[in-house]
């Protein structure tokens, strides 16, 4: 399905997986994919997009078919650092 990802510091990538609900990163130099733990279990219903800054990981999640929260997690620590509703949208082809 669905898979997202962006390139972060120190050969990571961070993956956003619509599939499994759950954040990964990959970390090239080891060669090891592992999920990110420190995100609440139940919090992602379905993360479509991921976006890296040099403090701040955002995340889209797809609550419903037309609703999307964009979440802000600390880099380091993954504390939330806020979300914001981005209402219902409209899919276009």
């Amino acid at each position: 399905e669905e898979i997202d990802l962006t390139a972060g510091d120190c050969d990571l990538l961070y993956l956003a997986d619509a599939n499994t609900k759950k954040v990964w990163i990959y970390d090239a130099l080891q060669g090891q994919l592992e999920p990110v733990y420190k995100i609440p279990k139940d919090l992602l219903k379905k993360p479509t997009n991921i976006a890296y800054s040099r403090s701040i990981i955002y995340i889209a999640d797809e609550k419903s078919g037309t609703e999307t929260i964009l979440y802000a997690f600390g880099r380091n620590s993954w504390r939330p650092r806020g979300e914001a509703n981005l209402g219902e949208h409209k899919v276009i082809d």
